[in-house]
Order: structure tokens, then C-alpha cells, then sequence
């Protein structure tokens, strides 16, 4: 990992505004659990390109780690907004719904991954924390 670090740190030197390289870099940094150098790599992104959708999905997660769940909620429904389209959007539904849950709140976390199945109808996972939000929901 920490090859690709160092390839993705000597890219950014040679083309600093290249967005897919800080969140390649951003994503690196997150998965060694630098969360905060994570951090400010998507954070750069963001300012050059203030909708894309993957950068923004990954300021949530980010932001679900560090249990700054209004932050996280926030960057989730702007990724969702701003690309609705983006391969990921389900995932993105998928991970609110995750957030709704940790904060308790069961009513949002069906609805959002019922829309996370509408992106990704095969997915046998989502599919069974849908079934298993529905009945929690339906219990209360």
C-alpha cells in the first residue's frame, strides 16, 4: 500500500487538480486507516469538483467513521442529489440507511434502502436488511 501511496503522491505533484487521483489517494489513505489524511484528499477534491458524487459518498463514509453522523447524512443525500446515476448510488442509499440505523432511527433507514434496492434489485444482501428493517419497522 504503501507503493501506491507513493505513485499516487508523485501524481498529484505532476497534475495537482486531478480529481480521480486524490480520491484514489484519499480512498489509499482510508483503507491503511489514515482516516484524517483520507480526509483532506477528498476534502480536496470536493473543492474542485463540489459534485461528484464519489467524492461526496466518501466524505460520508468518512465522516459515519468518525460518528459525525449529521455530516455524514449530509454528504450522502448531496452525493445521491448530485449524481443519481453514479454506479454507487445504491450503495450510497445503502450506507444512509446503515446511518439511520445507528442513530435509531428506523423509518429513514427502511427508506433508504428501499431505494437502495431500487439501484441494486439483485443485491441479496440489501435485500435482507430490507426485509429485516421492514419488520422492525412494522413491530413499532
Amino acid at each position: 500500500m504503501n507503493k501506491a501511496i507513493k505513485i499516487l503522491l508523485e501524481a498529484k505533484i505532476k497534475h495537482p487538480g486531478d480529481v480521480r487521483n486524490l480520491i484514489s489517494l484519499g480512498e489509499t489513505y482510508i483503507e491503511k486507516g489514515e482516516i484524517d489524511k483520507g480526509y483532506r484528499e477528498i476534502e480536496g477534491a470536493i473543492k474542485i469538483e463540489p459534485n461528484n458524487g464519489r467524492a461526496l459518498k466518501l466524505m460520508g463514509d468518512i465522516c459515519f467513521k468518525k460518528k459525525d453522523y449529521g455530516e455524514a447524512e449530509k454528504y450522502y443525500l448531496k452525493s445521491i442529489r448530485c449524481d443519481e446515476k453514479y454506479e454507487n448510488t445504491g450503495l450510497t442509499y445503502h450506507d444512509l440507511a446503515k446511518l439511520y440505523m445507528e442513530t435509531k432511527d428506523i423509518k429513514k433507514a427502511c427508506k433508504a434502502e428501499k431505494k437502495a434496492l431500487k439501484h441494486l434489485p439483485d443485491n441479496l444482501f440489501i435485500n435482507d436488511s430490507y426485509n429485516k428493517l421492514n419488520s422492525m419497522r412494522n413491530k413499532n
